[in-house]
């Protein structure tokens, strides 16, 4: 599963039965897969990529776990594209065969977290086809020329890696769930709330342009836009719990080339 999976987190909360906790979960350009189960249900999704911050609501006593997966994922695991996910969140049930579905009772029924993700993990290998290797690499590539200041447009990283930029354009839809242009907006976001964490204070000016904006007026526009926040609202409330369950460093979001 390596080339599928990028990482597994599990949690646990238990809260006052008066309490209600709500996160703001950064968009990271990926597809999850999210169980989540407390006393009376259980519900297993299918979370695809999107540019739009997600909020999550938990109350009383709750576990689950998330997987990230990598591009391709879709393709290789539920043979489609992964746009058809993008902007949803699909049950389990309606996008697997009929082997694979009740997998969330399974899960619930599971006493501990070691024992999920086994039973999830045996599941998806079960279900893992063959990748276009060949493709999927030449979409990494590209995505790692547009990223930050020094990106390169996408007809010149198209070019670099052998296709025209609608082929290119139609293997991001496919492999990543977005397009060149959204998956460069949403890699400009993360270098900034990289820099942002630092806690180094830096003129708005300055960390425009280190990112890629145009100005400080287009990072605020794309910050909000993104995050839902602007700059200085997210360093105000970064030290609470506003991405505690967010991997804005994702591994899946390509590496800058050196």
């Amino acid at each position: 599963l390596e080339h599928a999976l990028a990482h597994v987190t599990t949690y646990e909360e238990v809260l006052d039965a008066r309490e209600e906790v709500r996160e703001r979960v950064l968009p990271d350009g990926s597809m999850h897969l999210v169980f989540e189960a407390n006393e009376s249900a259980a519900r297993l999704r299918v979370a695809g990529p999107s540019l739009r911050p997600a909020m999550l609501v938990m109350r009383g006593h709750v576990r689950g776990l998330s997987v990230k997966l990598k591009p391709g994922a879709a393709l290789a695991l539920f043979g489609t594209s992964a746009h058809e996910i993008a902007d949803r969140a699909v049950p389990w049930d309606e996008l697997v065969g009929a082997r694979q579905r009740g997998l969330p009772e399974r899960l619930q029924e599971a006493d501990t977290d070691a024992r999920r993700v086994a039973l999830l993990t045996r599941t998806l290998h079960a279900m893992l086809d063959e990748l276009d290797g060949a493709a999927l690499r030449k979409v990494v590539h590209a995505a790692a020329m547009l990223r930050g200041v020094a990106g390169v447009p996408i007809p010149k990283a198209a070019d670099s890696v052998g296709l025209s930029e609608r082929r290119l354009q139609q293997l991001f839809q496919a492999h990543v769930g977005l397009s060149p242009r959204a998956w460069r907006r949403l890699a400009r976001i993360h270098d900034c709330v990289r820099l942002l964490r630092r806690g180094e204070p830096l003129p708005w000016a300055s960390v425009a342009a280190e990112c890629g904006f145009s100005d400080q007026s287009h990072l605020s526009h794309e910050f909000r836009a993104i995050c839902g926040l602007t700059p200085a609202q997210f360093l105000q409330r970064r030290g609470a719990s506003l991405v505690r369950h967010a991997h804005v460093d994702s591994d899946a979001l390509p590496a800058r080339q050196a």
